[in-house]
């Protein structure tokens, strides 16, 4: 387990009464990609990873892969559309962010299929490169295909097809009218983009909502399902909730509270690849994650916040081998006269151009 921490989602105010449910080894690929601890869990279930809170279910489950042959793969295809499909008494929507897929953004590259902004007016037509799409989706649909396409070919559109998906026993146009009340909310004096179509932080997002504002968010939606093939794990999350109609739409404290933990678990994960992917020729530490979690917060006890800069410290510490490397490093972190991100180039420049750590099998021969 992590030492200390910045406030990551473990250590965030997960809400009364919430619990997490599996078996440690199954678990732990979806623990580690939400930035929680295995220490956190209960009694073992069907799914690798259950959360469970009042009305709601989320189960994840790890090895979200891309199709190996043309078409969706079995696992994600019977987790999206389920059994409900070969009687067609059910539909399946895919939740799209223009910004993700500039090539659909604005619905005209599918002209047989129903595609509708989640703006209205001025908004979808400035926004029309960032907004939020509503695409309807059958299986049988090349499309479908085209999300979980990894090939490289113009429409192969995984991973950034890969998303958010709901099913859904009410009508489109409902579906869409309730989900429009969702896409901005306000946060005291000023209005927040909710990111409904970003499958990294849908956990979050529910996780952090009342029970009585959820089962609005699930008016007319049976499941929503989000594949996030940064982390390759897939969620399914089900709802009982019953909505309140009075209940603001508003940005609440522990929404706020497991949003701003859930980033910075993102931003772990992101650290991490990064330096995987970057330093080749480093040994990976033990605990990758951990790793990252604790460089970053070495970088912030140390005054350096700039996102670019405590990804260059992390760098630094994973080429100097201990998490804590840059603290050990004063005459340049303490160094207030130059910006951070020089302290985080320095750093780096520095642990990089020293030998590289040892691993455990090397020091066993020595």
């Amino acid at each position: 387990m992590c030492a200390s921490t910045p406030p990551f989602l473990d250590s965030a105010a997960l809400p009364m009464g919430a619990e997490l449910a599996g078996e440690r080894a199954l678990a732990q690929p979806c623990m580690t990609a939400l930035g929680l601890t295995v220490e956190l869990l209960s009694r073992p279930r069907s799914a690798p990873l259950t959360y469970l809170h009042e009305g709601l279910t989320i189960e994840l489950f790890p090895d979200a892969q891309p199709a190996q042959e043309r078409g969706v793969p079995d696992t994600l295809s019977g987790l999206i559309w389920g059994v409900e499909q070969d009687r067609g008494d059910r539909h399946v929507l895919h939740l799209y962010d223009g910004a993700q897929l500039p090539q659909l953004a604005g619905g005209d590259a599918l002209p047989d299929l129903r595609v509708e902004c989640l703006f209205e007016g001025a908004a979808a037509e400035d926004l029309s490169d960032v907004a939020p799409y509503l695409l309807e989706l059958p299986l049988a649909h090349t499309h479908a295909a085209n999300l979980f396409d990894d090939g490289g070919h113009i429409w192969s559109h995984w991973p950034k097809g890969a998303g958010v998906f709901l099913r859904i026993s009410g009508r489109f146009d409902d579906v869409r009218k309730n989900l429009r009340r969702f896409t901005k909310l306000r946060d005291g004096t000023r209005w927040v983009f909710l990111r409904l179509a970003e499958p990294r932080m849908l956990f979050a997002i529910l996780a952090g909502m009342s029970p009585g504002l959820r089962g609005r968010l699930f008016d007319g939606i049976d499941a929503i399902i989000a594949i996030d093939p940064e982390e390759q794990i897939a969620l399914r999350a089900t709802c009982t909730d019953q909505p309140d109609p009075g209940a603001p739409i508003h940005v609440e404290p522990l929404m706020k509270d497991i949003l701003k933990a859930a980033v910075r678990a993102r931003f772990a994960g992101d650290a991490e690849r990064f330096c995987r992917e970057t330093f080749i020729d480093r040994p990976v530490p033990a605990d990758a994650r951990c790793f990252a979690r604790e460089a970053i917060t070495t970088a912030y006890t140390h005054q350096i916040h700039d996102r670019q800069a405590v990804l260059l410290s992390v760098a630094a510490a994973w080429c100097g081998g201990t998490a804590d490397w840059i603290g050990r490093q004063p005459d340049i972190v303490g160094n207030r006269s130059i910006t951070q991100i020089e302290r985080a180039r320095s750093l780096l420049r520095r642990a990089h151009g020293q030998a590289a750590p040892k691993t455990d099998r090397e020091h066993a021969h020595t």
